[in-house]
């Protein structure tokens, strides 16, 4: 059987790479990824999500070594969290500017631009020999954001009906990503360094690069003509044209309200685990994997089955679900406890903010989709700017019960005056 090699190649890669592939292949591969049934839509989709299972791999394994990178060079745990906030900021600042960039040259551009420098990054953690070297590894950060790019794949490549659900397959991949990568940095934990670890970290990243230049099908259209219309578009004007949207800036505080207050929670979980509810090292880890397996919950299942909703649907949905989880909290009497409810706050939360990204991208045209996801993401960063710090305020002085609490008090006040600032825009003379 001489020939078996390239029958198989061409009979598995084809249906991805075929311009017309079969009717039922491409119905059967878009409603899986929740795109549109051409093969480009379908080939671009793909070559999205393995980008998003390397790309999570990679970040998973930083995250874990960075923290040991900064012991080694003389660090304290006040140095990594001055580094943490610097690059929160950054990201904040440069998820906006990236969103205009991929508005201008196109997501494969911007997947190749958060891939690049995620290298950079990386490699300069890997080199890093003093505490300034290891901080200027941050300064790429500011461009790192692959799973946005990827987010404005999903949007470009779906229809209305299935937006949630593409976003959703996305945080799916990253997802798989998350928990993939927990399990390699364990395997090469035994044989690799801290700086080994990252230096792995940077080769991944150079393959999913390749992958992304390799694969990623080039648009149909032609890149000048396509970059003179945007030019001349009066839509495309800057990110300040986002607040003339009905609901779009409503929905972005309240996003960022969200996520901050359960990050109150999220954002410093490991340490709430260690004080004062004392999880093992050993239990940690195994609370890791389970909030992975809820965080795919809420993007494989949870965030698809919701559909598109309306702003207010939205805001009442997330406000109950997300501050019954926060209160249920306060009332973790132990570990064990702790634990399992962590769990419906990381599927609640994560489910809201697919679900709002998606209305989003509704309510914007496409010249504008990189733009709001770009601030959509920027609101991620800024809520989990102010929640681990007021979080840790309230816990020294009221204890954990309280943090919980304080939480779903400033959600449930941020949902009151975003419905009825809904409530206003949906009035006919409001515009």
């Amino acid at each position: 059987m001489p020939g078996w090699p390239t029958a198989w190649t061409s009979w598995a890669v084809s249906p991805c790479l075929r311009t017309k592939p079969s009717k039922l292949t491409a119905e059967m591969a878009a409603d899986f990824l929740g795109c549109c049934p051409e093969g480009v839509a379908i080939q671009s989709m793909a070559v999205a999500q393995t980008s998003q299972v390397l790309y999570a791999v990679c970040s998973e394994a930083i995250n874990v070594v960075l923290p040991r990178i900064n012991l080694e060079l003389g660090g304290d745990l006040s140095d990594f969290a001055r580094m943490q906030m610097g690059t929160n900021l950054l990201q904040a600042g440069g998820g906006a500017a990236f969103g205009l960039f991929a508005d201008n040259y196109g997501p494969k551009a911007a997947l190749l631009a958060a891939h690049s420098a995620a290298i950079c990054s990386s490699a300069i953690f890997a080199a890093a020999h003093s505490k300034a070297f290891l901080y200027l590894g941050c300064i790429p950060l500011v461009a790192k954001h692959g799973y946005q790019a990827a987010q404005q794949v999903a949007t470009l490549h779906s229809v209305r009906s299935s937006r949630t659900k593409a976003l959703g397959r996305i945080g799916t991949a990253y997802g798989i990503g998350f928990l993939a990568g927990s399990v390699v940095i364990t395997r090469l934990a035994v044989n690799f360094s801290p700086r080994g670890i990252a230096a792995c970290s940077v080769a991944m990243d150079v393959c999913t690069w390749l992958v992304v230049w390799a694969l990623y099908p080039e648009s149909p259209r032609n890149d000048s003509e396509d970059l003179a219309e945007r030019s001349q578009s009066p839509k495309n004007s800057g990110l300040s044209d986002l607040a003339r949207h009905r609901y779009v800036p409503t929905l972005l505080v309240f996003k960022a309200v969200t996520t901050g207050s359960a990050g109150m929670i999220l954002g410093l979980l490991q340490q709430f685990a260690l004080d004062p509810f004392r999880l093992s090292l050993s239990s940690a880890g195994l609370m890791t994997t389970y909030i992975g397996i809820a965080y795919l919950v809420a993007q494989a299942v949870v965030a698809p089955a919701l559909g598109n909703q309306s702003p207010r649907i939205l805001v009442l949905g997330s406000s109950a679900v997300i501050g019954l989880s926060l209160g249920s909290l306060a009332f973790a009497s132990g570990p064990i406890s702790y634990a399992a409810l962590l769990g419906p706050l990381v599927i609640s939360s994560h489910a809201s903010n697919v679900a709002i990204n998606s209305a989003l991208t509704l309510f914007v045209s496409q010249e504008e989709q990189g733009q709001v996801l770009g601030v959509s993401m920027a609101c991620t960063s800024v809520g989990y700017l102010w929640a681990p710090l007021l979080a840790a305020g309230i816990y020294q002085h009221l204890g954990f019960p309280a943090v919980p609490l304080v939480a779903a008090a400033i959600l449930g006040a941020t949902s009151a005056i975003s419905l009825l600032v809904l409530e206003y825009e949906a009035m006919p003379n409001s515009t």
